[in-house]
């Protein structure tokens, strides 16, 4: 396997301990102290991005993906939402629109220069996951979210992420063979890492899931949910079986 086919392994490797550290930062810190350590971190990934890109120039694009501070602010957007929404809920709920919308706009923007995309582009794509994480918690655009091909992916989809580039390699030779038929190469790559992302779940992770009956969850006992929270909240099942 070439250098540049192991991107999302060395992301793992680099930027993995960010993954680590944060769950303390949010355990640790005061909401208000840890809504603007998240504000901090927000801007601050995108800093950090843009000064190695201008810093390294061409050769920034693999530092800017997995580089510790990289995407520290898909991280810390995540954990803002969550504050603003046991803070102030219907201003969450008013801005998950505005979120996911202006978000996609910059990243599809940004797809239009490739430097673009490792700066503003992570940023408006962190911008917009949020929102639709907040529409899935405010809309009823959560059906859409609920549909069973999409929960399916949703659970074996670290597998599939993980695995895929090392499959990929493999087939890719097939491929150049396919001719004008190439096009048809995803319909065969796809169902194939669904299946490396199946065994993924059913030989490992299900296993190390498990283990969370261990640290049972406790009650936070100054936040109430309102009425449409609780009925977002309530939980999909997803057995482990």
């Amino acid at each position: 396997m070439e250098a540049g086919e192991c991107g999302e392994h060395r992301h793992s490797c680099l930027g993995s301990p960010k993954y680590l550290i944060w769950p303390f930062v949010v355990l640790w810190l005061p909401t208000g102290k840890l809504r603007k350590v998240c504000w901090v971190a927000i801007v601050g990934g995108f800093v950090f991005r843009t000064g190695l890109l201008l810093e390294l120039g061409g050769n920034a694009d693999l530092a800017a993906v997995v580089a510790l501070p990289s995407q520290i602010d898909a991280l810390a957007v995540g954990a803002l939402l969550a504050v603003v929404v046991r803070e102030q809920e219907s201003l969450a709920a008013a801005l998950a629109w505005p979120a996911a919308l202006i978000g996609a706009a910059i990243w599809m923007a940004s797809l239009l220069d490739g430097r673009a995309v490792l700066t503003a582009g992570m940023s408006g794509f962190s911008m917009m996951s949020v929102g639709l994480l907040a529409l899935c918690l405010f809309h009823p655009i959560s059906k859409l979210f609920a549909a069973p091909v999409l929960r399916s992916l949703g659970k074996y989809s670290y597998g599939i992420y993980v695995l895929h580039v090392i499959i990929l390699p493999f087939l890719w030779p097939l491929r150049d063979k396919m001719g004008i038929f190439r096009f048809g190469f995803m319909f065969g790559f796809i169902p194939i890492s669904y299946c490396a992302g199946w065994l993924s779940w059913h030989l490992f992770e299900k296993h190390f899931l498990s283990l969370k009956r261990f640290f049972p969850a406790t009650k936070d006992a100054g936040w109430r949910p309102s009425a449409v929270l609780q009925r977002a909240r309530q939980p999909i099942p997803i057995p482990l079986t």
